[in-house]
């Protein structure tokens, strides 16, 4: 079933951080229910770009996902600014499978 994730940026330095592009690499499998403005999708990845963040401030991002696959599934945030240097943060989902399933027994009638 989705799930709703939210992705937070912050800018923790004194200067203004441009021209950050942000990347989420999605788990194989993973559906995504619909992609907040500025949000692409781009080779199994979510893709966002932030123009300027003020220092000490933030820009989030929320997503409604559906992690396909069993186990721990990896979602990783890289942020990367013009100069070519990135952070990145990595979490881990525990994704486990619960079947519905229905058992009837049918009972014959025994022989007289």
């Amino acid at each position: 079933s989705f799930a709703d994730y939210v992705f937070t940026v912050e800018n923790v330095g004194d200067v203004p951080a441009s021209d950050a592009t942000c990347e989420i690499a999605l788990p194989e499998g993973t559906v995504v229910a619909s992609l907040p403005d500025g949000v692409r999708y781009v080779n199994n990845a979510l893709v966002w770009e932030l123009d300027q963040l003020q220092p000490k401030s933030e820009n989030s991002v929320s997503l409604n996902l559906q992690l396909n696959a069993v186990g721990q599934q990896p979602l990783e945030l890289i942020v990367k600014n013009a100069h070519g240097d990135d952070s990145t943060c990595k979490a881990e989902v525990l994704v486990e499978s619960i079947r519905d399933l229905q058992l009837t027994v049918v009972d014959p009638t025994a022989p007289a």
